[in-house]
């Protein structure tokens, strides 16, 4: 037998292993596959279901009016490259050169626990003046209505569009910014940015993405800790804050990501998944790329279930996954893991105890308001001790005419970043 026959035999015995190799990893993944499909489906819940709840949408013509309107006062809220309205360079650099002192005193302001608002520099003050019209137009659109609205394909995955959180980050601080200054100099009507906000952000919270409702959960912290300082009817706010449960969008966001982990696992081919590349290389590695999947969806569905049963807390963010029995080494071969689900559950418990000591003081608001004009603080807010925190409650007193609502312990968060609001409230009298 020549070399090139015995070469070409043994050749052919590899490909021959590698095909059985191949249809053997195939057949497990499948299996595990369909295994963990039957545990999501015991609990909690059935994956296939979170598609349905995310039909496709297109951008209204409220979205591009806004696009329009924020372009004006140098803010973008066209996604990406799309054509549209963008602002001009002038405006897109005043709003820039304004920005970092702007944010500065927003979260200095947003910071502190006394009620009444410090005058912001003027180079601050003079930007929101110049600025007030657009904000003004803006806050008449959104209150006019419907909902803005822009495309949403959760089908398209890794390639799904996503309207321009940027812009919509900025132009929520410049309306708390504003309420904040509207706030200080005595004005009627001074939470009306505050509700254009809720309105530019709310939809966030409908959409399928986590990185949409994780900028949404930061928006509800920035008006929570507006409201504190701005007047504003206490009712109202109250029914708009008491929709927001910041560990159901947390859960919703993680069994958005395992729903995403499934389809990569399931779809019969790379052509149906923008961004994976296709051929020979695809097929040799799809065996064990669904494998991978399996062990990524059982990490998720152990993620949910330990998610909904801790407790909310400020200590340690990895707790959760080792009630998850996951260390977080293991790494995946679709270059995905499972998320920091620690982190986000921790930014959303900070969330609760924001919008607690928030809601507590609109309800002091709401009975001092009802008792007449010059009623003192109430002494008591019945309901107002209780605290979702581990080990934590509120304690409410009335000194010298001045309401102090607080927590009864020191918090820590570690690990956490952005905006803090403080456990403590104190009122001007």
């Amino acid at each position: 037998m020549s070399v090139g026959s015995r070469a070409g035999i043994v050749v052919g015995g590899l490909v021959l292993l590698a095909a059985t190799v191949q249809a053997g990893v195939s057949g497990l993944a499948s299996s595990r596959l369909v295994g963990v499909d039957a545990r999501w489906e015991k609990s909690p819940g059935p994956l296939p279901d979170f598609a349905a709840r995310y039909p496709r949408k297109e951008t209204n013509p409220v979205a591009r009016e806004l696009e329009t309107l924020a372009a004006a006062i140098g803010v973008d809220l066209t996604p990406g490259q799309q054509a549209g309205a963008h602002p001009s360079p002038a405006a897109r650099r005043a709003h820039d050169e304004a920005r970092p002192a702007l944010n500065d005193w927003l979260v200095a302001e947003l910071g502190r626990a006394e009620e009444p608002v410090e005058p912001p520099p003027e180079a601050v003050r003079a930007y929101l003046s110049s600025v007030r019209p657009g904000l003004d137009a803006l806050a008449a659109r959104l209150a006019e209505g419907p909902p803005p609205t822009w495309t949403e394909d959760v089908d398209l995955l890794f390639a799904a569009p996503l309207p321009n959180l940027l812009g919509h980050v900025n132009l929520s601080r410049l309306f708390a910014a504003s309420a904040l200054l509207r706030a200080l100099d005595g004005e009627a009507d001074a939470d009306r940015p505050l509700r254009a906000a809720w309105a530019l952000s709310d939809p966030l919270r409908e959409r399928p993405e986590l990185i949409s409702r994780l900028v949404h959960l930061a928006d509800v912290r920035y008006v929570a800790g507006a409201l504190r300082k701005v007047p504003a009817e206490p009712g109202p706010w109250r029914a708009r804050l008491s929709t927001v449960d910041p560990r159901a969008l947390v859960e919703e966001c993680l069994l958005g990501e395992a729903w995403v982990v499934r389809e990569l696992a399931w779809r019969p081919s790379a052509g149906e998944i923008e961004g994976i590349s296709t051929g020979a290389a695809w097929f040799a590695a799809r065996p064990w790329l669904r494998l991978e999947a399996s062990r990524l969806l059982e990490d998720h569905r152990r993620l949910v279930l330990a998610a909904r049963n801790a407790p909310v807390t400020d200590g340690d963010p990895n707790a959760v996954a080792r009630a998850a029995g996951l260390d977080g080494s293991r790494s995946s071969l679709w270059g995905l893991d499972v998320v920091d689900v620690g982190s986000i559950l921790r930014r959303a418990d900070r969330l609760v105890v924001d919008l607690e000591l928030t809601e507590r003081l609109l309800l002091a608001r709401d009975l001092r308001r009802a008792a007449g004009p010059d009623a003192p603080w109430p002494a008591q807010v019945e309901g107002s001790a209780p605290s979702r925190l581990a080990g934590a409650s509120w304690t409410y007193s009335v000194e010298g005419g001045r309401l102090t609502i607080s927590l009864s312990r020191e918090t820590a968060w570690p690990g956490q970043i952005g905006l803090f609001l403080p456990d403590r409230f104190v009122s001007r009298g």
